[in-house]
Order: C-alpha cells, then sequence, then structure tokens
C-alpha cells in the first residue's frame, strides 16, 4: 500500500512519462525533412539530371526508354538510360541514372541482383575508383557473361551511389545506401545509383578512362543529389 510519502511519485510518474513522450516526439518530428523541402530537392535532382549533356567528348548520347517493369520497380523521381556512341569506330557503352525518393526501392535493381534475373552471370566483382579532378570516388566494377543464340556475350557494369546528407556522400555498396536510408533525417531524399555499362569491345582501361570522363561531365548533378535539402 502507498504511504503518503510515495503518492506524490505515483501522481508525478504519469505525468513525467507524457512530457518525455511529446518531448521525443517533438525531436523526432524537429529531425525529419520538411515535405516541401524534401519535394524541392527532388524537383531541384531532376533539373539538374535533365541538363546532362548529348555530347561529351567524342561521344554522342540518345535516350532509351526504360522497361516498365524496370519503372514499377524503382517508382523513380529520374530515371535516364542513355547509349553513348563513337562515331569514328561505332564503339558504345550506356550511361544509367536513377533517383528514387526511398532507397529500399532500389533493392532489386542494382547489378548483383538486376542482371542475373535477366539470364547474366556474374564471373567477377571488384573494389575501383573513378578519378575525379584531384581526387576520385568508390566504385564497384561487376563483370558478367551470358549464352544467347550459341554466342557467348560479355558486359561490364562499373556503378556506385549517391547518398545524400550522409558522412560520405559516395559509396560504392547498396549495404552502405541501405544503412543511410534508416535515418529519420533523411526521410524523402532517397538516394541515387549511377552505372556505365559497356560491352565487351573496351578494355579495363578504356572503362576507365570513359567512367572518369563522364563522372566528370556529371558532377554538378552528384552535387546536387548529395547536398540533400539543404541545397535542394
Amino acid at each position: 500500500m502507498a504511504t503518503g510519502q510515495d503518492r506524490p511519485i505515483l501522481w508525478l510518474a504519469p505525468a513525467l512519462s507524457a512530457a518525455l513522450l511529446v518531448a521525443m516526439m517533438a525531436a523526432a518530428g524537429a529531425s525529419s525533412v520538411n515535405p516541401d523541402r524534401a519535394e524541392a530537392y527532388r524537383a531541384a535532382v531532376r533539373r539538374a539530371a535533365e541538363s546532362i549533356p548529348y555530347k561529351v567528348g567524342r561521344w554522342v548520347g540518345r535516350d532509351v526508354e526504360a522497361p516498365p517493369a524496370a519503372v514499377k520497380i524503382l517508382r523513380p523521381n529520374v530515371l535516364l538510360q542513355r547509349r553513348y556512341t563513337d562515331p569514328a569506330t561505332g564503339r558504345a557503352f550506356s550511361l544509367l541514372l536513377v533517383h528514387t525518393g526511398d532507397a529500399r526501392d532500389m533493392l532489386g535493381h542494382y547489378p548483383p541482383k538486376c542482371y542475373p534475373a535477366h539470364g547474366w552471370v556474374e564471373v567477377d566483382r571488384k573494389d575501383t575508383s573513378i578519378a575525379l579532378g584531384a581526387g576520385s570516388v568508390p566504385a564497384t566494377e561487376y563483370s558478367f557473361t551470358r549464352t544467347s543464340d550459341g554466342f557467348e556475350q560479355s558486359m561490364n557494369v562499373i556503378g556506385f551511389f549517391v547518398v545524400p546528407g550522409g558522412p560520405s556522400d559516395v559509396v560504392a555498396s547498396y549495404g552502405e545506401v541501405t544503412a543511410a536510408g534508416r535515418r529519420r533525417d533523411r526521410a524523402g531524399l532517397g538516394a541515387a545509383q549511377i552505372q556505365l555499362v559497356s560491352g565487351g569491345d573496351l578494355d579495363a582501361a578504356e572503362r576507365r578512362e570513359i567512367a572518369a570522363e563522364f563522372v566528370q561531365a556529371i558532377e554538378p548533378v552528384i552535387r546536387i543529389i548529395a547536398g540533400g535539402a539543404e541545397r535542394g
């Protein structure tokens, strides 16, 4: 049985709990991104993606329509697929840029998941980096093969992710993206994925050269995405 000394504490406990709950809710609300700012950020990313040049050095690009299935999975804010060709040699590769409002939407649509689902077999994966100015950005390079009509095909993918407002703006693995996606202060900002996809006619040195050239060309877009709502 409660004594006279106990009663003030019993009456005070619910009040303290309610006050603590209100404070926690207020703190959580303050740490999340304002919806208007998040939408302004997504609009800024769309505008930046539209500015990606169709001509980069000797490479001339044309847009490729994205498969409806990919659009359904990704629910993208931006989905750019563009094939660039060197008119002098006929060599070509593709640039893929996708930005989603929820990083989890990329779970089934990044190289180790997406390409094997379409018959490609991953034969190699390694960490790499892409030169950018005086520094570099981390990336992962994948090699795939598949047999079609009796002929073996090969494909290489150099890819990385851009995470807004995180401790590292550019990351090489999807695991780092999902970790950032759980942060409430990033809700609605999502993440971006960039891939450079080439066939077997480009050797490793050429792939690295092209990757550096194109990362330099799209650096303004990377900066907008990495900046998050504060810059959006």
